[in-house]
C-alpha cells in the first residue's frame, strides 16, 4: 500500500532519496527547507520532548511517519538528529511543494497537523508542571465546574453559565451536575450565546464572551479576522493569561485533531469575528484552501519550536544562565539578526521574563545585578532593551561555559 497517493508523475514532482544503514538523515541546528517521509525502513530520531531524566530518548519511526517536518515548517534549524538504523527510502518534500501535497493528499496534512498537536500537548503539560508546579490534569471532568466556580465567585456570571452549561452537556452524570444545574436556575438570564451567527461558518462574539473553555470537548477550531481574544488557565486560584491574540492567528486546533478536552480556556477581549472550522468542514476546506492549512502548519511548528526551546530553557538550573538563556531565546524568535550590531527591545520588564523562565522573584536582586554588570543591556520605560543582540548570545554562551565547569 502506498504512503501517499500522488505518484511520481503527478505534480507536485517529488523526489525518492535513499540512505544506507547508519546515515544521518537530518542533525540537530541543520538548516533544511524540506522534509521526509518514511517509505521503507526504520529510522531513529532523537526525542525533543523527553526529559533529561529519562534514559532512552529516542524515538523509533516506521513507514508513514515524517522526518524533519516540524523545522522545516518553521523555517528553524533542526531541533533533533534522525539517523537511518536499516537501509530506507524516503520521500522529499520541498516546503514549497507542501499546498501542492496537501490538495491531492489530505490525509497528509491531517497525519501532520495530528502529530504536531500532540506535541504541543505534550510540551504545553510539561511547561505547566515545571513553571507553575501543578498537573494538568486536562482529562478532569471537573475542570469546567471548578471555573464555572471561580466565575461566579467574581461576578462574571456569563462566563460561570456558560461553564456550568458545558459542563452538563459535556458530563451529564458527573459528581456535581446536579449542583450545576441548580446554579444555572439562578443566573438564568444569562441563557444566551456570547455571538450571532453571521453566515455559516463566521460569528461574531461580544465582549467578554467565551469561545470555549478549559475541561470542555470541543469539535470546533477558530480563525480570528478581527478583535483580540486572549488564551488563560485557572491555577490555584487565578487566572493567568498564557497568550493574546490578534486577527489572523488560530486557537482551539488540538481539541479539533485529537477529540480530546480543551487545555485552556479562551475569550473574546474586544468584539472579535472569527471563522469557524468544523470537523465536517476541514477536509473540504484542506482541499480549497491548502494555504490555510499551510498557515495552520507552520503556526503549530513554530509553537512547538518555541516550546520545545522554552522547555530547554527552563530546565537550566542556574537561574544567571537561564535567564539569559531566555533573553536569547526571545531574540531569536524575533528571527533577529545576531551577526551585526542590531539593537532590539524584549518589550518585556525583568520580571516579567523572570517568570517566563519561571524563575523564582527571590533572585531578582540577583538577576538585576548580573544585567548591571553588561553594557549592551537597557531598561528603558520598564522595559529591557540590548544595544546589540548579538553580543547577548555572546554573553549567555559564556554563563552556560561557567555552569558547565561548576557541575563537572
Amino acid at each position: 500500500m502506498p504512503i501517499i497517493q500522488t505518484t511520481m508523475a503527478e505534480k507536485p514532482q517529488l523526489s525518492i532519496v535513499s540512505y544506507a544503514q547508519g546515515a544521518y538523515i537530518t542533525i540537530e541546528g541543520q538548516n533544511i527547507n524540506k522534509f521526509f517521509i518514511l517509505q521503507r525502513g526504520s529510522v531513529s530520531v532523537s526525542n525533543p520532548f523527553s526529559s533529561r531524566f529519562e534514559k532512552d530518548n529516542k524515538l523509533q519511526l516506521s513507514p508513514g511517519d515524517f522526518v524533519g517536518v516540524l523545522s522545516a515548517m518553521s523555517g528553524r534549524p533542526q531541533v533533533e538528529t534522525s539517523r537511518a538504523d536499516t537501509e530506507t527510502q524516503l520521500i522529499a518534500v520541498n516546503t514549497s511543494q507542501f499546498e501542492g501535497l496537501i490538495q491531492h493528499n489530505t490525509s497528509v496534512a491531517l497525519k501532520i497537523l495530528q502529530q504536531f498537536s500532540r506535541q504541543v500537548r505534550t510540551l504545553n503539560n510539561a511547561l505547566t508542571q515545571i513553571t507553575i508546579n501543578s498537573k494538568n490534569n486536562e482529562e478532569d471532568n471537573e475542570i469546567l465546574y471548578q471555573n464555572a466556580q471561580y466565575y461566579a465567585a467574581k461576578r462574571d456570571f456569563a462566563k460561570a453559565y456558560y461553564c456550568y452549561k458545558r459542563y452538563v452537556e459535556c458530563y451529564p452524570s458527573a459528581k456535581n451536575a446536579q449542583k450545576a444545574v441548580a446554579e444555572m436556575k439562578k443566573m438564568h438570564q444569562f441563557d444566551k450565546p456570547g455571538y450571532v451567527e453571521q453566515s455559516n461558518f463566521v460569528r461574531r462574539y461580544n465582549t467578554g464572551s467565551l469561545f470555549c473553555s478549559e475541561g470542555e470537548s470541543g469539535g470546533e477550531m477558530y480563525i480570528l479576522q478581527s478583535g483580540r481574544a486572549n488564551i488563560t488557565k485557572i491555577v490555584n486560584g487565578t487566572e493567568a493569561t498564557l497568550a493574546v491574540l490578534n486577527a489572523g492567528d488560530m486557537f482551539g486546533e488540538m481539541s479539533l485533531l485529537e477529540e480530546k478536552p480543551r487545555s485552556a480556556s479562551a475569550a473574546a477581549m474586544e468584539e472579535c469575528v472569527v471563522m469557524v472550522v468544523t470537523k465536517n468542514n476541514f477536509m473540504s476546506m484542506t482541499a480549497a484552501k491548502p494555504q490555510l492549512i499551510t498557515r495552520l502548519t507552520k503556526m503549530l511548528a513554530e509553537r512547538i519550536w518555541y516550546s520545545c526551546r522554552l522547555l530547554s530553557t527552563v530546565r537550566i538550573e542556574d537561574t544567571e544562565t537561564r535567564f539569559f538563556s531566555m533573553l536569547c531565546l526571545l531574540i531569536e524568535k524575533e528571527r533577529v539578526e545576531t551577526k551585526s550590531s542590531y539593537s532590539f527591545s524584549f518589550n518585556l520588564g525583568i520580571e516579567e521574563i523572570m517568570n517566563m523562565a519561571s524563575i523564582p522573584q527571590t533572585e531578582l536582586r540577583r538577576i538585576k545585578n548580573a544585567i548591571g554588570t553588561h553594557s549592551v543591556l537597557k531598561i528603558t520605560d520598564g522595559k529591557l532593551f540590548t544595544t546589540n543582540a548579538g553580543e547577548i548570545i555572546k554573553i549567555t554562551d559564556q554563563y552556560k561555559r561557567q555552569a558547565s565547569r561548576h557541575a563537572s
